[in-house]
């Protein structure tokens, strides 16, 4: 009996999703859906972005990506000005 709204929730969605393809078309449902995962992805990775333990783990992480000097190439010697 408690998996009632959850099901009843999915076979509105399945009712929309149809309806709106009948409607606009296979094409402009696509769209629309991308264009709401887009959305939710960029609120997510904002606020992954935000968090103070991401904060924390970049800062963490920011000296061990620095390069040894030992390991730097060698700049190169200009050319002889003729």
């Amino acid at each position: 009996m408690s998996t009632l709204p959850a099901t009843l929730l999915k076979l509105l969605i399945a009712l929309l999703k149809h309806q709106a393809k009948t409607w606009l078309g296979s094409e402009a449902l696509d769209v629309a859906a991308q264009t709401l995962i887009d959305e939710e992805l960029q609120r997510r990775l904002q606020g992954w972005l935000t968090a103070d333990q991401t904060r924390r783990a970049l800062l963490r992480a920011g000296p061990a990506l620095r390069p040894e000097p030992a390991s730097l190439p060698r700049p190169r010697a200009a050319p002889p000005v003729p």
